[in-house]
Parts: C-alpha cells; structure tokens; sequence
C-alpha cells in the first residue's frame, strides 16, 4: 500500500529533517510533500516555507534582491530527494547506540541518532541520511551488509550555529574515512552517496 505524508509542517530545520526521518522510517511512508513549497508571505515568515516569494509586483516593493528567497526547509528537503531518486528503495539502517555511547554520556537515544538508507534499482548505489540532534559532535561508522563501500560523497548541513546564511546550507563535505566514519556536527544532517565497490 502507498502512503503519502502531504499538507504538512512545523518547526525549524532541525524538527523538519526529523519529521521527514520519521515519516519514511517508523511511519513508512514512500512520499513526503512539504506544504510550502513555493509561497508569497511576509518577510518575517521565510522560515516557513522552502522558497519565500515577495508579494510585491516589482522591483521597488520586494524585500529579497531577486524577489524571493530559498529558506532553510529546502536544504531540509532536500537531503531526501536530490540524491534518492525514484525507483530508489528504503533498505534497512539500524543505529547501534551501544557503539556510540561513551562513559559521560550514556543516554544516547535513536530520538537524538537516527539513519535511513535508500538502494538504487540496480543495487550499485546506497544513499544514506544520517541525522545527529545531540549537543555534541558524533563520529558515525556506516556499515553495510552484502554492499562493499566505493566511493562516497557527503553533503553536510549543519545547523548547531541555528540558521546561517543558505550558501552555507548545504555544502560538499568531503567523504567517508577508510573506515565508513564520518565525524557529524552537533544538530547537524549528512547524506551520504555510496557507490558499491
């Protein structure tokens, strides 16, 4: 059965990529239609939507140089869907708060870690969504089962400075260690693109 999540959405970047985390893994929804995705509202209400357009009809009237403004929500979505493509399946991602837990700090939850991980159709490509809502940074070690890690690339959004200018939104963060590791910033979301070895 297919299972859309639509018309929907609260909170600050941090509880949308949660929101969206959740909506696909524990509710297993296969879509998630962000509610405003394009919408005229007032300046102090850009963080509302993914693209904030100006109500005025000219030049003189807007409150963005070029008439609208790409807001932190669409970074959000977009961890989920530039790289997680259709025909792409959700596989199984299990967080192991065992392995990440540390002596001063041994109330890790899956609340605060959590991973989904999406195969392409032809099984030679892994996207991960990795996201760390602890007060602190975390090195996350992704493992794979009957998928030997190729090459990668991660796309980083780190919000533990709260909201940033967008250029700094979504940014190239490198790859995964010769271990599958990759330390994530406090409050902070990483996708992970894996090429199967």
């Amino acid at each position: 059965m297919r299972k859309w999540m639509t018309e929907y959405y609260r909170g600050d970047f941090m509880y949308t990529v949660q929101m969206i985390q959740n909506s696909l893994t524990i509710e297993n929804l296969n879509s998630y239609i962000f509610w405003g995705g394009v919408w005229k509202g007032a300046y102090d209400r850009d963080y509302e939507n993914m693209i904030g357009m100006d109500s005025g009809s000219n030049e003189e009237e807007w409150s963005h140089e070029h008439g609208y403004t790409v807001g932190e929500k669409y970074y959000a979505m977009r961890h989920f869907s530039e790289y997680i493509l259709p025909g792409y399946e959700r596989v199984s991602a299990v967080v192991d708060t065992n392995t990440i837990n540390e002596p001063d700090n041994n109330d890790v939850s899956t609340d605060d870690i959590s991973c989904s991980a999406y195969m392409s159709p032809e099984k030679d490509k892994m996207v991960l969504v990795a996201i760390n809502d602890l007060d602190k940074n975390k090195k996350f070690q992704f493992a794979t089962k009957d998928f030997k890690i190729g090459n990668s690339k991660v796309i980083l959004t780190d919000y533990s400075k709260g909201q940033k200018e967008t250029n700094e939104f979504y940014v190239d963060a490198g790859t995964l260690d010769k271990d599958g590791c990759f330390e994530i910033p406090a409050h902070s979301i990483v996708t992970v693109v894996i090429d199967k070895e």
